[in-house]
């Protein structure tokens, strides 16, 4: 991200939805639920907290360890900033504690009744303290005091026994009110409302506050006791009317014992259906529908792992999986919409052509027509070496998944090619592994029937429409997705038979053979370092590239082919591969005209004077620009040779990119300077070759100011450590001392603590003084500018009063001169 690090800030907080419109309400149901959890107030700090310590990284220290050691101990992370704040706080709250109590004499705070009051002598003191003390001992001696004739010494409080007041002078009371069984609580809280609603608000006693909480606990309490003998009575009038209800029921029991078969038939399916029940999934809440920001979002940090997972395998280290092929969903069956990427110019005549969407649901009406139309007239097959002639089969909408490329064969006989990819859509929809079990194996058995069909396709003598074959490929490209072995197994046997053939003394390379690099390209990241079907892909490659035989055109058009495919593969890893400059460069000779007039000391694959390979082009010819067709790569004769000159020169420029960034491009860009430069002599009019050598020089005299030849580092040769090491024989990593001496052993453990407490307590103490040094220092200017603002005060003042007196005298003056 590049501005200035508030910019950085504001991009973050406004990322993070911490800034900006972030209330934006939506209409709708699927706006109505809650935001994302970053945007809630609950995450907030935490949010905060993140983007602080990312815009901080000097804030948070890792401990070093000089050597690694065995026991797997963590690294412990310390954050500086934020243990010095808590240590400040706390020192200031234990500074201010100290400074509070700073010339005070005696712990003992004198709480008498009226000792800080100066309105009053110390005899009213003495008489006010004297009268509290009696009264407080005259409420406790009343407490129990049933003859008590006022209820007002003990605070207002009523003793009762069963909600009746135990006071001799209530009964009265008690009797006028119309009910002798009344409670006085009852009263007493309606009194004690009244009185609250006829009076004043006021803060109220304790006395009164406790008065209410016994009566209210009382209360409850008898009617808690009431509610109580009610259900005794019905719990007795139950006990007496048991044994008749066990009588009926025992009668109803006895009539039903003819007919027992069927309430054990029902018991045993309401049992089954409940077991049923309990097992069944609880229903779970629907996930919340995600606005377009989060699909946006979550898309992108995909897209992003995606991108450093790939990195790391570029460089060879090692990605921790999240999930196998068969863990993936199944988007594999609702649909694709993805491209057919850059495969080169010899992708079958055309370039870019990109694929229809090869997987629809086994519902969609055009599969289903297509499938079930009429069948073709009479279809031959071929099947190992026997020829099949199939006339007029019908044909079938539903097919057992094959096992092997013949019965698949089998199964195609009364289609035509353009619909063989129709049958293998039908195949995988109708084994999806989430319909019965052992789909799943059943499919990646079949994937490998794919490949091998697909290569089949290739060798037909018939051309195959462009469209199966590209369609095939999008097939294996997600198969390899979800059953990632069996597939990697079939392409790695595959490359055996044909490195097998490579071996031998007669070398032939078939269009199934190109497909399968391409196919391998298409399917699997060719920028990995280590890869078990693209690492034998590249070398096999390459081995093609060095046997094929330059003075055969078909030959050059096999190797133009495979060295475009190989930029393809090494295009995001930028890897040379020495092969392929070795045949850009024996091709380029094979090509050019008059090659005895080349320089032979500044090629590399020359080692004298090159002789004419037979295709060379004449002096007076002109390059041409011209698509191929691999179907057609056997036909090609010396007419194409300007065409090929010239995609070799298009490649030549391709692989620049690559080369530039490395330290010895100076080396490889010596052969083919001068070979472009012997191609201006000859086609000067032609843009590409001028331009390529332009490039060239340049990147050459940028490359050669900066090269240096190799050397060995001149250091001080280090010396390699001798220590012996000591072995125990009971090595136990938590285990810090071999002390056969029990004693000695706690002796030195305790000296070890006692010398890391005393360097911690030190070093605390110096952090205090330290601290304490600041404050007063700190506490001395305040009390300084203090003084010096209270005297500049004074002196303002003493100069207004001066100032002011003066004036007057003046005017005084004046006015006395005036009567004068």
């Amino acid at each position: 991200m590049a501005g200035s690090q508030l910019k950085k800030l504001k991009a973050t907080l406004k990322e993070a939805g911490l800034t900006g419109q972030t209330n934006v309400k939506q209409k709708g149901k699927r706006h109505s639920r809650k935001t994302p959890s970053d945007t809630r107030r609950d995450d907030r700090a935490q949010v905060i907290s993140r983007i602080r310590e990312q815009f901080n990284p000097f804030e948070v220290r890792k401990g070093k360890t000089k050597f690694e050691v065995s026991n797997g101990r963590s690294v412990g992370v310390a954050k500086p900033s934020v243990s010095k704040q808590v240590g400040e706080q706390q020192r200031r709250a234990a500074y201010d504690v100290t400074k509070s109590r700073r010339n005070k004499v005696g712990g003992v705070i004198d709480r008498r009744f009226g000792e800080n009051d100066k309105n009053m002598t110390p005899e009213e003191k003495m008489l006010e303290r004297f009268t509290r003390e009696r009264q407080s001992q005259t409420s406790k001696n009343s407490l129990y005091n049933l003859e008590d004739d006022d209820g007002s010494d003990n605070d207002g409080i009523t003793l009762t026994h069963y909600g009746k007041s135990l006071s001799l002078g209530d009964n009265n009371e008690d009797n006028e009110d119309g009910d002798g069984d009344g409670f006085t609580i009852v009263t007493e809280k309606r009194q004690l409302d009244e009185e609250t609603v006829d009076q004043p608000s006021r803060k109220r006693t304790k006395a009164e506050v406790m008065q209410e909480v016994i009566a209210k606990s009382k209360f409850y309490k008898q009617q808690r006791k009431l509610q109580h003998e009610k259900d005794s009575e019905r719990i007795m009038d139950l006990d007496d009317e048991f044994e008749d209800i066990l009588g009926e029921l025992k009668s109803m029991q006895n009539e039903n014992t003819n007919d027992s078969k069927a309430p054990i038939e029902d018991e045993t399916k309401y049992d089954e259906t409940l077991r049923a029940l309990n097992l069944d999934r609880r229903a779970v809440p629907a996930d919340r529908t995600k606005t377009e920001e989060e699909i946006v979002k979550e898309r992108e940090e995909k897209m992003q792992k995606l991108e450093q997972d790939r990195q790391l395998r570029m460089q060879g280290m090692d990605v921790e999986k999240t999930g196998e092929g068969d863990e993936l969903d199944d988007t594999f069956w609702a649909g694709s919409d993805e491209e057919v990427e850059e495969l080169g110019d010899f992708v079958d005549g055309e370039k870019n052509v990109p694929p229809e969407e090869y997987f629809e649901e086994s519902s969609s009406e055009g599969t289903t027509e297509k499938i079930q139309s009429t069948p073709s007239e009479s279809v031959t097959i071929t099947i190992g070496n026997k020829k099949v002639v199939s006339q007029n089969s019908s044909k079938k909408t539903h097919f057992a998944c094959p096992e092997t490329h013949e019965q698949f064969l089998h199964i195609l006989i009364p289609y035509k090619v353009e619909e063989h990819l129709d049958v293998i859509k039908r195949i995988l929809n109708l084994y999806q592994p989430r319909l019965a079990e052992g789909n799943k194996e059943k499919l990646g058995v079949f994937s490998t029937v794919i490949l091998g069909h697909f290569l089949y396709l290739a060798d037909l003598e018939e051309p195959v429409p462009q469209s199966v074959i590209e369609g095939l490929m999008v097939v294996l490209r997600e198969m390899a997705s979800k059953y990632n072995e069996p597939l990697t197994q079939a392409f790695r046997s595959e490359l055996k038979k044909l490195g097998e053939k490579l071996d031998s003394d007669n070398v032939t390379v078939k269009l199934s053979d190109l497909l399968l690099f391409t196919v391998i390209g298409y399917v699997y990241s060719t920028s990995d370092m280590y890869h078990l079907v693209v690492n034998p892909t590249v070398i096999l490659i390459t081995e093609v590239l060095e046997t094929l035989d330059i003075s055969n055109i078909q030959h050059l058009l096999i190797g133009t082919y495979l060295a475009d495919l190989l930029y393809q593969f090494q295009s995001l890893s930028k890897r040379i591969i020495p092969e392929v400059n070795r045949f850009l460069e024996r091709s380029i000779i094979s090509l050019c005209p008059e090659p005895e007039k080349l320089d032979y000391t500044q090629l590399y694959t020359a080692t004298s004077h090159i002789k004419p390979s037979g295709l060379n082009l004449q002096s007076n010819s002109k390059l041409a620009s011209q698509e191929f067709q691999l179907t057609h790569f056997h036909e090609a004769s010396v007419d194409d040779t300007p065409a090929l000159l010239e995609k070799l020169l298009q490649i030549v420029d391709k692989f620049t990119l690559i080369w530039k960034e490395k330290s010895s491009f100076v080396e490889i860009s010596v052969p083919f300077i001068t070979l472009s430069k012997h191609s201006v002599k000859y086609y000067a009019s032609d843009k590409l070759v001028v331009d390529l050598l332009g490039k060239l020089n340049q990147l050459y005299k940028v490359n050669i100011k900066e090269h240096r030849p190799l050397k060995l580092q001149a250091h001080r040769a280090i010396s390699i450590m001798t220590n012996t090491p000591k072995f125990e024989e009971n090595f136990n990593p938590d285990k810090k001392s071999y002390d056969p001496n029990r004693d000695r052993q706690e002796l030195n453990k305790l000296r070890s603590q006692f010398k890391k407490e005393r360097k911690l307590t030190l070093k605390e103490l110096r952090k205090d003084t330290r601290f304490t040094a600041r404050e007063q220092i700190k506490e001395k200017k305040k009390q300084q500018e203090e003084y010096h603002a209270r005297m500049a005060y004074i002196y303002n003042s003493i100069s207004t009063e001066e100032g002011a007196d003066k004036n007057q005298y003046d005017r005084e003056k004046k006015m006395r001169k005036k009567g004068k």
